[in-house]
């Protein structure tokens, strides 16, 4: 637990270093939301300003009206699902291009440059390694996580034809196995970036040392995302009780709500690099880097007599 709450608290001051980072990376999420945001938000204002049913959604996005359109509107859900693809694989390649930046900066290589040469560089450098290993690996997520729940699939359609088996339990038994299939890939992929960005390694070498690294310290990568979770709830949690207590019927308390929101974004964002900065702590614990000046042959601690601290779990 100790050595939990000192990554996390190093993750911490590292993202309170790198403020800037953050902010940077905010600005690029905001560009891409409203990327995202601008052409569904065109759809349904054609939609609203010709149909009287969907009047309900000048406040707000409800399912039941939006069932509604698709029915009176057939190329509705068109437009939506090949707007929802772009920015799926937008994201996608944007991802692999922040985390690399974010990687470099925190890695604390090259502090005479700035902090945009940093990042730049880092995401160039690294954005067909890290873009490479994410399609990987999560098609290699789908498919174990579809196999670990196909089981569970199974049970359920059995228990709704014929009324006998586990119940309920068997479709949260699966929804469990598939997050944890998806945790997993999450650490690995971290794992395996943070690998690439201090030893320059190649994808395939990466993917190796990252799966190695959580699964011989699952405990250590489990807890160390758990407590970043329960940040990034405890957020989300203060953001639906604000939405709860303001109402969204004035001009004034919609920009409130539109500003709140992209306050949790951004706190979202900086949990986001607090989560690197400790696991890259984590992985520097483990596989500590070579010190400066040592050479090949020299004697290791072991072999002089002294022995590492051991990690604590």
């Amino acid at each position: 637990m100790r050595t939990l709450a000192a990554l996390t608290r190093e993750g911490l001051s590292e993202a309170w270093a790198a403020r800037r980072v953050v902010l940077l990376v905010w600005l690029i999420h905001l560009v891409l939301a409203a990327a995202a945001t601008f052409p569904l938000w065109q759809s349904l204002r054609s939609v609203v300003g010709s149909l009287p049913e969907a009047d309900v959604l000048r406040t707000g996005i409800v399912f039941g009206a939006l069932t509604d359109l698709a029915e009176m509107r057939p190329g509705l859900p068109g437009a939506f699902g090949a707007t929802l693809v772009a920015v799926a694989v937008l994201g996608v390649l944007v991802g692999a291009g922040v985390n690399g930046g974010v990687l470099e900066v925190l890695s604390g290589s090259g502090e005479r440059r700035s902090l945009g040469q940093r990042f730049g560089q880092g995401a160039g450098r690294f954005f067909g390694r890290f873009l490479g290993m994410a399609l990987l690996v999560g098609a290699l997520a789908a498919i174990v996580g579809g196999l670990a729940m196909l089981p569970f699939a199974q049970l359920t359609r059995s228990y709704f034809r014929t009324g006998s088996g586990p119940g309920w339990l068997a479709p949260l038994g699966g929804a469990a196995v598939g997050g944890l299939v998806l945790l997993l890939a999450l650490l690995v992929l971290d794992a395996s970036r943070i690998h690439v960005v201090r030893s320059d390694a190649g994808g395939l070498s990466g993917l190796r040392a990252g799966l190695a690294l959580v699964l011989r310290h699952p405990l250590l990568w489990g807890g160390t995302w758990l407590a970043n979770a329960v940040l990034v709830g405890m957020a989300v949690l203060l953001f639906v009780l604000f939405r709860q207590a303001v109402p969204t019927d004035r001009g004034a308390l919609i920009l409130a709500m539109v500003l709140a929101q992209q306050a949790l974004v951004f706190v979202r964002t900086g949990l986001r690099v607090a989560l690197l900065a400790s696991e890259t702590a984590l992985v520097e614990r483990l596989r500590p880097s070579p010190r400066p000046g040592a050479t090949v042959g020299a004697p290791t601690a072991r072999q002089s007599g002294s022995s590492a601290s051991p990690v604590p779990v």
